[in-house]
């Protein structure tokens, strides 16, 4: 995996919620953000790049994704200046997650046949 833990706190510019002691990558990691109603909740598991994301408005879960074995997670820049969090589930098939101004989720996944 290309990120680590520096990148995801610039991204969600939030210190994670860690259980125990354990350091990176070697525990759980939750970031929490909230904009404009909605709530996003990212949790890694970096030594096994294991992921949960919800996305609500309000109390409704509008979207949720559990990812075991995630090939990559990355950060990159967009034209407007925004961080793009990528995560790269298999060949072709990549959630693209922005956090500011406001929370998007972008699932994209193209075939290779």
């Amino acid at each position: 995996m290309a990120i680590e833990e520096w990148d995801l706190l610039e991204f969600f510019g939030v210190e994670p919620k860690v259980e125990g002691d354990t350091t990176w990558p070697y525990n759980d990691f939750c970031y929490e953000v909230e904009r404009e109603g909605f709530s996003l909740s990212f949790a890694l598991n970096p030594a096994n790049s294991d992921i949960t994301m919800t996305l609500r408005c309000g109390e409704q879960t509008v979207y949720e994704l559990v990812a075991l074995s995630v090939k990559d997670i990355r950060t990159r820049s967009i034209e407007d200046g925004s961080q793009v969090l990528e995560v790269v589930l298999a060949d072709g098939d990549v959630l693209s997650l922005v956090v500011e101004p406001t929370i998007t989720v972008n699932h994209r996944y193209a075939s290779s046949t």
